[in-house]
């Protein structure tokens, strides 16, 4: 019907096409594997399919499928078998299997020598129903020779014979195909519905003059509109399956199709005429992106990733990472992996930025497809199934999630090219995209010289736009410390500082060189950078922090480097216990989150408020599309038995007491033990936090200076703020010193002010709790102990007392101070 009595065909050639036809889906069943269901799973295809499905349950080994349920097993032996069926029609001529009765082997075509002669181009024609049209160009052949036991003029025309079966395979669609006892016996259900529906609906089709019509039967109520979309949807498919047989059959001089077009295919309107609506009307307004180009400025540029070029280089790098973590996969080598960033000029002066890769690289239908879907990332997408069969299933957990990343490559200049191959294909099918701007088309052309990609899969090169860079960024050595006139830096420096940064707890090596910089720069990360030497650590990790203290930092914490580590030998970062000053408005060095292997540089971790008291990265996680935000996915136990280590480790010749007293709050709040450190000074000397413990058994009160604030209400003093007097001299029982900072207005407006009438001022439960819970508040857990040692809610109270003893007379006075009571005392 659709090739006309006029299109030229030879009986060899209808025999491979009614054998294609038998063919091309009869591998979409588990008759087709010999083996049976077992050899299904055992198939790469069945093991992605399974993958997509076992992260909705908890089941720890993750290629183990038996915890599936069975209907999650058939959903994944049904994809797997979708998968496959093209391609297992390519086999099924040479399967045998064998017979129930007799035991011999039994095969589809018994006849050996059409075998022999045809088996191949069966295979490949029926399996190309599932190809690009350039692929199928690519990979059949335009003559094949008769078998010798026909006539000698019958020679094949692969090409010609799988456009038919194309054509044919997207026309049958008609009610033969879905008939009605069939349907009601099967009860399809979602879109096998739609499918059954509007197939069960059509007429035969006819051929009028050079055009194709359907019409159907009866009509589509508005239950069931999407039935009538997929319907249009199949027949626009169809007509360009029509479209471009003919414009092949023309380029090979061969005959055209006598059907030209689908009628009806361009305009839901017309054909609405013939496939009828009942109570509704089709009209096309389904949702699409009429300017591409302009969504991908808008949300893969500036407006997502903010200004500065570290935002797109850390998506290039995610990209390369990736890449380079599939192909660890694809080999099971852990060790594969390197990225080289640098900078050059070319002849006429144009500085342009490189990034080169090992990994798994990209065939052309990648660089052409899946990297210029905007808002489609490869890892998610059927096209990694089908360029690398089992990667998914294999444990791969890639970065990238949104397919937006590479586009923010615009945001560093105009004219951008991505030179790729495959890590296993020659260099000589290597491939260039080149951009001139986003919103030109990019031009595909063979690689000049293999790309020079030498040792690398992938290059990505980007014409650097250096006046906008310049202009745009104003980087600052650390967000908490920017001043007016910090110097701009150029792009080396950015990336010899933000990009060292970004990349300190990276298992990828990293190798930077900026040829254009009068002073040579650059640097090399290590892969193994849980191994590296704690200073050279701290040194990548605080690379972007400025001051001439950062020296200072990392020789006193280098020796507390320790790695976070699960009983498993689980790894979840690396760091120090911070022994810097911190506040709620000034980060001296802070907690770095590792997000697959990238340092969080804009937001730090926070517990009530606070950061993390740690000198290091944790490996944490992010849904942010411009992954400015991470949180830690560390188990409170690892940190707990890490913030123990670290009070061991720390020299307490090294640091003041106040230093220790904050170290071992900190260590407190991290859940951990503190040790040796001191925790407070209590009668006369500086106690541990066991030693307080003990203390506090006996005890009625616990007396903490206090004081009077500009607003007229209440402080309480730390050890820093505490008179050196009671250090030296002989202060009254019970008189405690903790590292404590100091929080105005402890007590509500009108409480205080009945302060200047009374001598004794009984803080209410509000006031407690804003007094003593507090992130990092010794007095938090003093008052926790307190209570607990004592069996009872302790009273808290702000009175006038004399804090040292009577024998000393020098200075004596009253003064303001907290008074934590034993319950029974009041």
């Amino acid at each position: 019907m659709i090739a006309g009595p006029d299109f030229e065909i030879n009986p060899a050639e209808a025999f491979v096409f009614g054998c294609s036809a038998l063919l091309h889906d009869a591998g979409m069943t588990i008759a087709a594997f010999p083996g049976g269901i077992e050899e299904l799973h055992r198939t790469d295809e069945w093991q992605d399919a399974a993958s997509h499905l076992k992260d909705k349950f908890s089941i720890k080994d993750k290629r183990n499928y038996d915890q599936l349920p069975e209907s999650y097993i058939k959903q994944a032996n049904f994809a797997a078998l979708r998968a496959l069926h093209a391609l297992n029609a390519e086999r099924l001529l040479d399967l045998q299997w064998a017979s129930s009765k007799t035991g011999l082997p039994q095969r589809l075509l018994d006849d050996d020598a059409l075998r022999t002669a045809y088996s191949r181009s069966i295979g490949r024609i029926a399996h190309s129903h599932n190809w690009s049209l350039e692929k199928l160009l690519d990979n059949l052949n335009h003559a094949i020779g008769p078998a010798p036991e026909i006539d000698g003029r019958w020679s094949i025309d692969e090409i010609k014979i799988a456009l038919l079966l194309r054509c044919a395979d997207a026309a049958h669609i008609d009610r033969r195909r879905a008939p009605s006892f069939d349907f009601a016996l099967s009860k399809p259900k979602g879109v096998s519905f739609d499918h059954w529906t509007f197939q069960n609906r059509l007429n035969s089709p006819t051929v009028i003059g050079d055009e194709i019509f359907y019409a159907s039967g009866t009509d589509f109520p508005v239950e069931e509109a999407s039935a009538w979309w997929l319907c249009f949807d199949a027949l626009k498919l169809l007509n360009a399956e029509i479209s471009g047989a003919n414009a092949i059959l023309a380029e090979l001089s061969l005959s055209p199709l006598l059907v030209k077009k689908v009628h009806g295919a361009d305009s839901p309107r017309i054909m609405a005429k013939r496939i009828r609506p009942l109570g509704w009307r089709p009209v096309d307004a389904e949702i699409r992106v009429s300017a591409p180009a302009e969504l991908a400025k808008t949300l893969g540029g500036k407006n997502l990733y903010g200004s500065g070029p570290l935002a797109p280089l850390r998506e290039l790098l995610q990209n390369s990472v990736d890449a380079i973590r599939a192909r660890r996969v694809q080999e099971q080598d852990p060790n594969l992996g390197q990225i080289k960033i640098s900078i050059d000029r070319d002849q006429l002066g144009q500085k342009w930025l490189h990034i080169e890769d090992d990994g798994v690289g990209m065939s052309e239908r990648v660089l052409t497809g899946p990297l210029l879907d905007f808002g489609q990332s490869f890892w998610s997408s059927t096209a990694v199934q089908q360029e690398f069969p089992g990667l998914i299933s294999k444990g791969l957990s890639p970065i990238g999630k949104f397919g937006i990343g590479f586009f923010s490559v615009f945001l560093l200049g105009d004219h951008v090219r991505v030179t790729s191959k495959r890590f296993d294909a020659a260099r000589s099918e290597a491939k260039t995209l080149e951009f001139a701007s986003l919103d030109s088309r990019p031009i595909l052309k063979d690689a000049e010289n293999g790309g020079n990609l030498r040792n690398f899969s992938t290059k990505v090169s980007v014409a650097i736009k250096e006046e906008t860079i310049n202009n745009d960024v104003k980087f600052e050595i650390e967000k908490y410390y920017y001043r007016k006139d910090t110097p701009l830096l150029d792009l080396g420096e950015t990336i010899n500082r933000g990009v060292r940064q970004l990349v300190s707890p990276l298992d990828v090596s990293v190798e930077f060189t900026d040829t254009t910089a009068s002073l040579n720069k650059g640097f090399i990360h290590k892969a193994d950078w849980v191994h590296t030497p704690p200073d050279i650590f701290l040194g990548e990790l605080l690379s972007r922090r400025g001051g001439e203290d950062i020296g200072e930092i990392i020789t006193a914490h280098a020796p507390q480097v320790r790695n976070l580590i699960d009983s498993d030998g689980k790894h979840f970062g690396r760091g120090a216990l911070d022994m810097t000053h911190q506040d709620r408005t000034v980060r001296v060095a802070g907690c770095y989150i590792s997000v697959g292997g990238f340092c969080s540089t804009s937001d730090f971790l926070q517990r009530d408020s606070f950061p993390l008291p740690i000198l290091g990265v944790l490996n944490g996680e992010t849904d942010d599309i411009s992954r400015r935000t991470a949180v830690h996915n560390v188990p409170a136990v690892v940190i707990k038995d890490w913030a123990t280590q670290q009070a061991l480790l720390i020299d307490r010749n090294a640091f003041s007491k106040y230093n220790l007293m904050r170290a071992c709050a900190r260590i407190l709040h991290l859940g951990g033990d503190p040790g040796p450190l001191p925790f407070c000074f209590f009668g006369g000397r500086f106690l541990t936090f066991n030693e307080f413990r003990d203390s506090a058994l006996t005890a009625s009160k616990i007396i903490i200076p206090a004081r009077r604030t500009y607003s007229h209400n209440f402080n309480v003093t730390g050890i820093n703020g505490a008179p050196s007097t009671l250090f030296f001299e002989k202060p009254i029982e019970n008189v405690a010193l903790f590292e404590i900072e100091d929080v105005d207005d402890v007590l509500d407006k009108l409480h205080a002010a009945e302060a200047e009438n009374s001598s004794v001022i009984i803080m209410d439960k509000s006031e407690i709790e804003k007094l003593v819970n507090r992130p990092l508040a010794h007095l938090g857990f003093a008052a926790n102990i307190l209570q607990e040692i004592w069996g009872k809610p302790a009273r808290f109270s702000f009175s006038k007392l004399e804090l040292l003893s009577s024998d000393y007379k020098l200075g004596s006075g009253l003064r303001w101070v907290l008074n934590i009571e034993r319950a029974e005392l009041n």
